[in-house]
């Protein structure tokens, strides 16, 4: 299993959540936002929040874990990230074409 949001080096999950993250792979497995499941935040008067679930779906309520996501600490300090995990790829392929001219291609 990998996971897969790919924002470049020396980055941490932590970080990645609170500036909602993309890179590399977003067009294939989504952003930041798409790939986490639930979110321990501290909020601002001390409290601490629990938002999300370790289920894939649910309709429960507001969704914190993407309000959360992308606030850059301005809504909480987040402390504990579930993320979602994706298989490994069996085969990686890549491709070059080259072309003469604009039009050719």
């Amino acid at each position: 299993m990998q996971f897969v949001v790919d924002p470049g080096a020396d980055a941490t999950i932590g970080g990645m959540v609170a500036c909602g993250a993309s890179g590399t792979t977003a067009v294939h497995y989504g952003t930041m936002r798409q790939n986490i499941l639930a979110i321990e935040c501290v909020l601002p008067d001390g409290t601490l929040a629990n938002c999300g679930t370790n289920a894939l779906k649910s309709s429960a309520g507001y969704d914190l874990v993407s309000l959360m996501t992308g606030s850059e600490g301005t809504l909480g300090v987040i402390t504990n990230v579930t993320v979602k995990l994706h298989p490994i790829p069996q085969h990686v392929a890549g491709a070059i074409c080259v072309f003469e001219q604009l039009q050719q291609a």
